[in-house]
């Protein structure tokens, strides 16, 4: 592990803030040996192995979800099927198409490389999953879990000191709902390029910002297309917080002609944030994409902007709370 004590300032947005990453690999640098399920001081983290470290505690008791048995998952996840119904009736009602997202945890993705044994996914998103794919398939739901564990090599879907998705996880995301959703074909870009920020766990675990290197596709490499994307609108609530805030984004030489519409979270997060976010992706894909941070989905906002596809992303450790939309 790379620990840089320049570092031990705070920043707002740790996930996606860069480092020079010359400086990094230039610099004096010492490794530091620590214990395979070391335990970060508020307990809400716990280090794995091959330095990878997991979100345990928090608001959502992550790692409690993890148990085998919990009494009243059925009962949460047949309330999440009703939910997923009356989502499908409103968009037919809306005229427009309907898919759901669930990002699992970075335990359900690499449980391997968790300290101690442990079953996974959670209890919870195994149920939604089993009756989202009898009920409806792939066309209506995408199971990000079954995506990684396709992979020969999992780690690399995942970065070690943050709990998001790398930028190559985030792209084999975006690339599979492309091909199943738009019937597009998304190239096997080379993520060569250096780059580094500072994970939103690395802080936790040691009270440092830990940079981590990790790779991205080098942007000359990409579609002429690309370069057509512009912000045209943003909305940022007067408290200054994510929730609520909304971007849209519009290139008009984008190969897909359509206008989407996702209420999302972190893992979409702002184009501007890079590579390691899907509307970083999405922004330049599609002739015009709105992004809304929420955890409900805005069905007055839908009718209005009148897209050909709404989306819905959350994730694994979020499922306990149930949306009222």
């Amino acid at each position: 592990m790379l620990v840089n004590a320049s570092l031990r300032h705070r920043n707002s947005d740790l996930t996606h803030r860069l480092v020079n990453v010359e400086r990094i690999e230039t610099s004096s640098m010492s490794s530091i040996q620590m214990p395979v399920g070391m335990v970060s001081s508020d307990g809400s983290a716990i280090l794995g192995r091959d330095g990878f470290m997991f979100l345990i505690g928090g608001s959502n008791d992550v790692l409690a979800q993890y148990a085998p048995t919990r009494p009243g998952d059925l009962d949460v996840a047949t309330q999440w099927i009703a939910l997923v119904d009356n989502r499908l009736e409103r968009a037919a009602q809306a005229g427009v198409r309907f898919h759901q997202v669930i990002v699992p945890e970075k335990i359900s993705i690499l449980p391997d490389l968790y300290p101690t044994p442990i079953s996974s996914p959670t209890r919870l998103l195994d149920h939604i999953e089993a009756e989202m794919r009898d009920r409806h398939g792939s066309a209506i739901y995408t199971s990000v879990r079954g995506i990684f564990w396709s992979l020969a090599d999992r780690t690399i879907a995942c970065r070690r000191a943050d709990s998001h998705l790398s930028p190559y996880g985030t792209y084999l995301v975006f690339k599979h709902l492309m091909n199943e959703l738009f019937d597009l074909r998304i190239p096997a870009y080379r993520f060569d390029k250096a780059t580094a920020t500072i994970g939103d766990l690395s802080y936790r675990m040691i009270g440092l910002f830990v940079p981590e290197i990790f790779y991205e596709v080098d942007t000359a490499d990409l579609p002429h297309f690309c370069d057509g994307v512009e912000k045209s609108d943003e909305y940022i609530p007067e408290d200054g917080s994510h929730m609520g805030r909304r971007q849209i984004w519009k290139n008009p030489k984008a190969p897909i002609d359509e206008k989407v519409v996702v209420f999302g979270n972190s893992f979409f997060s702002f184009a501007e944030n890079g590579q390691g976010t899907l509307s970083w992706w999405f922004a330049r894909w599609f002739r015009e994409f709105h992004f809304v941070w929420t955890n409900e989905i805005d069905w007055d906002y839908v009718v209005n902007e009148k897209p050909g596809v709404v989306f819905w992303q959350g994730i694994e450790r979020f499922l306990g709370v149930i949306p009222q939309q």
